[in-house]
């Protein structure tokens, strides 16, 4: 965790959005396999929107993908149905 915090920070100061959002992934992850589901959507969700704004489709890709498990974890299987199905 610590690690991606870090690299979170570095990324931000250079303007690599793509970087960020691959550092905020690895946070929301890490709180999603903590079943600590609203911090890792929070982390995701972020990540998300920085990635479609440096329109890094695979990776924005992957995020859609962790929400959608997000919701499907918390029985919200509408939502992860339309997670999954979303386009980039």
């Amino acid at each position: 965790m610590t690690f991606s915090f870090e690299a979170d920070s570095l990324a931000e100061k250079l303007g690599d959005l793509s970087g960020q959002s691959r550092a905020l992934e690895n946070i929301g992850w890490i709180y999603y396999r903590q079943g600590q589901w609203q911090l890792s959507f929070e982390y995701s969700e972020k990540a998300y929107n920085l990635a479609v704004e440096a329109k890094d489709e695979l990776q924005a890709a992957r995020l859609m993908n962790n929400m959608g498990a997000l919701y499907f974890e918390q029985q919200n299987y509408p939502m992860a149905i339309q997670q999954f199905k979303k386009r980039v």
